[in-house]
């Protein structure tokens, strides 16, 4: 299987650090950490639970147990589409700049209603590419005739399935990703976990019905994801934990990503990244302008931010930025190309190779700052 850019970024972080002839620890974990890097696609921690069950209760029943007298509601943890599978941790891979500030975070995940996924949205369901949602709504719409944009058919197929959370009836880890990415104490407004995902992930019935399931759910921002695995490996050191931050960088240097969109020719845009990078990753120029961005942000911030604005984009991210800082410097970047340089992609896709490559640099810059972060460097 040809390598994800994922793992592209992640290996060429670890050898640029290397060219820079910077004393490194984590040289011989670079393979299990770009593993990492592209595994976080498929980890299994976050349940959907399809609402089909007995009435009562808006239909509910417990999905994990095999009750009498009841069309049990399914859980699932991803989808299995055209022979492929999509896992719902995607989900969680999101950081919505498009809306401003979060109902929940300083910037929130990916959200239809509550959120910007409902908006703009400019890609029709039958515009297919390999990517996931494409095949996915070309498939619904060819069943039953409809037109429908990629997110308006996401949401509408998952119009009676809810995000089994913290809190809810029959719970029991079903969806620890929701438990590790929550920092409910930062905004002060729930009291504990629970309260919180009761909030952000409403229940179902067994049709779709405003105000419930997955299209009002928000889930949780990809900043949050690479601060709990880089706040695990500092704690643990175990270093596949730093997979998920590199993901989570560069999942925030894709302009979609930072819109809020599963479409708008999102996929198309991460098929040819993934064709680029790899010419790319042996272009001298680009070696050199990646190394000069690192040896820019090496350096410490007497007064590092506690939140980004939207035209905090220009700042000059420094090592001493707490992680979530960082991933949100990259997405503040990656949002204002998908406003300024692709037009929110309205007329169709564009296709602009020098951006993306400016984003990739800043994203395996920032990866390989990340790195130097972990292990405590403060300048090279």
């Amino acid at each position: 299987m040809k390598p994800t850019s994922h793992r592209i970024i992640t290996e060429v972080a670890f050898d640029l650090l290397n060219d820079m002839k910077i004393s490194f620890p984590l040289y011989q974990q670079k393979n299990e950490i770009a593993n990492e890097s592209e595994a976080t696609d498929y980890y299994m921690d976050l349940e959907f639970v399809d609402v089909a069950g007995k009435f009562g209760s808006g239909g509910r029943d417990n999905p994990h147990e095999d009750e009498k007298w009841a069309i049990d509601d399914k859980p699932h943890k991803k989808a299995r589409v055209l022979e492929a599978d999509y896992y719902f941790t995607s989900f969680n891979h999101f950081i919505d700049i498009k809306k401003g500030p979060g109902l929940f975070d300083d910037y929130d995940g990916y959200s239809f209603r509550y959120g910007s996924a409902s908006k703009d949205q400019h890609q029709p369901a039958g515009d297919a590419t390999s990517n996931f949602s494409a095949q996915f709504l070309t498939k619904i719409a060819g069943k039953f005739g409809i037109s429908i944009k990629v997110d308006e058919g996401i949401n509408w197929w998952f119009n009676d399935e809810y995000v089994h959370a913290p809190g809810q009836d029959w719970y029991k880890n079903c969806s620890p990703a929701i438990e590790r990415y929550s920092f409910f104490g930062d905004k002060g407004i729930y009291k504990s976990l629970e309260e919180e995902a009761k909030a952000r992930f409403p229940l179902a019935n067994s049709v779709g019905k405003e105000g419930k399931g997955i299209p009002y759910s928000v889930f949780m921002p990809v900043d949050n994801m690479a601060r709990f695995y880089f706040n695990s490996y500092i704690a643990e050191l175990t270093p596949k934990y730093l997979g998920p931050v590199m993901h989570a960088i560069q999942d925030a240097s894709i302009p979609h990503h930072t819109a809020g969109l599963c479409g708008n020719w999102h996929g198309k845009y991460e098929e040819e990244l993934d064709d680029k990078i790899s010419a790319w990753k042996n272009d001298t120029q680009f070696a050199n302008d990646t190394k000069l961005l690192l040896s820019q942000w090496v350096k410490v911030d007497n007064a590092p931010p506690k939140r980004l604005d939207n035209a905090d984009w220009s700042k000059i991210p420094c090592i001493d930025w707490k992680i979530e800082m960082l991933v949100t410097w990259i997405a503040l970047n990656s949002y204002k190309e998908y406003t300024s340089v692709f037009d929110e992609f309205r007329n169709g896709y564009v296709n602009h190779e020098q951006s993306m490559k400016e984003l990739t640099k800043k994203a395996t810059a920032m990866s390989m700052l990340a790195l130097c972060k972990a292990i405590g460097h403060t300048h090279i």
